[in-house]
């Protein structure tokens, strides 16, 4: 097998605390009793945490750790199948370990249908306390305060029927139980929302969303005013639904930046997804003022950081910080943030990531041959790369006035951007438009006015042109 099996894959995501821990979770021998998977998976996290790059295959495992037991290609790949649902395994006990709220709840279930009723009070006041300290209200912490309530009226009840006090029946707190029931559909009701909006976008589809009106009559002033993340949720949703009302956006931005610290881990990554995504839709409308606020977003999440990215940053996301701060002329912001975050991004992607955001903020400073000396350096094989690489050198080679080798690269640019298959007929058509342009303008007579101010107007009001910008600002120079 020529390529790496599953289970390390997913080790690689790990974080080095989280494969400590992963360790010494197979070292239980409540989890695990079986050696082979110890074996196996120490020797994966040792070379893991040794070396996050070099590939680890079968035959290298075969020689390292079971070259004395012989294993057939079924045994081989038993451990490896067993191994993985007891990294599953771990992953449950994790979740249960750090979502206290929900971990308390279950407890408190179980004590209850093991009838140990020595520890009922005990779970009621660990409870209260952790209610009174509470900062981060999840949907988790809802759905588990729904269970520890109904589990205490259910308790209540027994007593009450044990000791035959029919007559005198409290009141139950049964509209604590629905109250916690509401908050947690409420809370998953809106990102559900969220996501169908997402997707209506994305794929042009409608979808049936009945209890919208049900779920919105609860939403009262006074309600949101004291629930903040269902509040957050609630503007979000409106930001899909009103996307020309920016009152909604700017309102979830304001409580998000008081209250930074009452949101939960869980909602960090969908609370600032909508908030990237709204910023894009506005600057894809055109609403230039927002490409700051995007910029201030992103600042934003990076301070969360693995909290939001997880181990590794994602390619695109590097990308998008990098070339957003390159145009609004954030030049040393950018550049501290590509040497501090290169060892963030997935490393199949690291070098190529890297250096094309070298090249780029080498662009945007003017330093035109340093762009040339970093694209001679790597030969991109992501379509995105390649095509934005071959753009920019295009523009380095008219900035240092390499005809030659411009128009010897327009050519077999525009080769490449017609037998290009995966294009849309859009994106073939403003790469070929910024290669017709650029063209033009490497070949205009300066004496000729009239010529200039009619090839500006044309590239002004030409749909879809690749750095229609840089292409104007170099007409302004004749």
């Amino acid at each position: 097998m020529n390529k790496e099996r599953k289970l390390i894959k997913v080790l690689r995501k790990l974080s080095t605390t989280y494969l400590n821990r992963f360790q010494k979770f197979l070292e239980s021998p409540y989890f695990n009793n079986k050696e082979s998977i110890t074996t196996l998976c120490r020797y994966l996290i040792k070379e893991i945490k040794n070396d996050r790059e070099s590939l680890i295959l079968d035959d290298e495992i075969h020689v390292n750790i079971f070259k004395d037991k012989q294993l057939s290609d079924v045994e081989f790949r038993k451990v490896f199948s067993d191994a993985l649902k007891l990294f599953q395994k771990f992953l449950g006990v994790e979740y249960f370990q750090e979502n206290i709220h929900f971990r308390n709840s279950l407890e408190f279930r179980k004590a209850q249908l093991f009838s140990i009723e020595d520890l009922y009070t005990t779970f009621s006041n660990t409870n209260n306390l952790l209610r009174k300290k509470v900062i981060e209200k999840s949907s988790d912490y809802y759905f588990g305060q729904f269970h520890i309530e109904k589990t205490n009226s259910n308790l209540r009840s027994q007593f009450e029927k044990k000791n035959r006090k029919v007559k005198q029946f409290t009141a139950l707190n049964h509209s604590e139980i629905l109250s916690y029931l509401d908050k947690f559909y409420i809370l998953e009701q809106l990102k559900v929302l969220i996501s169908l909006e997402s997707w209506k976008r994305l794929k042009k589809v409608e979808f049936d969303s009945q209890n919208v009106e049900f779920i919105l009559s609860k939403l009262t002033p006074e309600f949101l005013e004291q629930e903040i993340l269902i509040h957050i949720y609630y503007l979000l949703y409106f930001t899909y639904l009103e996307p020309e009302n920016t009152s909604y956006y700017f309102k979830a931005r304001e409580i998000i930046s008081n209250n930074k610290y009452s949101i939960p881990e869980e909602d960090v990554v969908s609370i600032y997804e909508a908030l990237l995504s709204y910023c894009t839709i506005k600057l894809n409308a055109g609403n230039s003022n927002f490409s700051e606020e995007l910029f201030e977003v992103y600042k934003e999440v990076i301070k969360y950081d693995q909290r939001y990215f997880g181990q590794y940053f994602d390619p695109s996301y590097f990308r998008n910080i990098v070339i957003l701060g390159l145009r609004l002329g954030e030049y040393d912001w950018v550049e501290k943030f590509i040497a501090e975050f290169k060892v963030r991004i997935q490393p199949s992607f690291r070098e190529t990531s890297y250096t094309y955001a070298l090249t780029a903020l080498s662009f945007y400073k003017k330093d035109f041959k340093k762009v040339i000396e970093l694209l001679q350096r790597v030969e991109y094989e992501d379509i995105w790369y390649n095509v934005n690489s071959k753009t920019m050198l295009l523009a380095a080679y008219y900035e240092l006035q390499e005809f030659s080798a411009l128009d010897n690269l327009l050519n077999t640019f525009k080769v490449y951007i017609s037998r290009e298959r995966s294009f849309s007929k859009a994106r073939k058509r403003n790469y070929l438009n910024y290669i017709k342009y650029l063209g033009k303008v490497s070949n205009l007579d300066s004496s000729n006015k009239s010529t200039v101010e009619n090839l500006k107007e044309e590239i002004k009001n030409t749909p879809g042109v690749v750095s229609k910008g840089w292409l104007l600002e170099k007409l302004q120079e004749f």
